[in-house]
């Protein structure tokens, strides 16, 4: 390589790199000796996160906990369950609040004979209801609204000519 060629690659080689001599001290000692974190390093010199971290990374700095914090429970997988599938087995904190009664919503009960559920109304409107009558067999109306709902294919083209 040319004494020139070496020049001009060495004039342009820290043009879109970030890490200049300086500035890795400058990295190490906000790491190192103040302790900063992550984000006020960012702030202090003005470069992407992902790039600090990775410059920590490779110049093999000192590394730090996670802020994320460990389970308090115990977590194991449950006797003859597939690899991967894990139960959370609860603190004992969890168990009493579990046991404490809890106010459940009233359900009504279904009709045990299947109904008509055809709509009179709008759905928010007061008065709205279904039609009731006893359905048809594997359908959800009576024989009247069947015979509205469902019209075989033949007898529209019918209608139409």
């Amino acid at each position: 390589m040319s004494s020139e060629q070496q020049e001009t690659k060495s004039k342009f080689a820290n043009r879109h790199n970030p890490w200049t001599e300086e500035r890795i001290a400058k990295l190490t000692r906000l790491w190192n000796v103040e302790k900063l974190t992550v984000g006020q390093i960012v702030r202090v010199m003005g470069i992407t996160r992902n790039s600090i971290l990775g410059k920590v990374r490779r110049l093999n700095l000192d590394s730090r906990g996670s802020p994320i914090k460990p389970r308090k429970t115990k977590v194991e997988r449950l006797p003859g369950a597939k690899k991967g599938f894990k139960a959370i087995i609860p603190s004992v904190d969890t168990v009493v609040k579990l046991n404490q009664p809890v106010a459940r919503p009233i359900i009504k009960p279904r009709p045990v004979v299947p109904t008509c559920h055809w709509p009179f109304g709008m759905p928010k409107e007061e008065g709205f209801h279904f039609c009731g009558k006893p359905a048809v067999e594997g359908r959800p109306y009576c024989q009247e609204h069947v015979d509205i709902a469902y019209v075989r294919a033949r007898d529209k083209y019918e209608d139409v000519a």
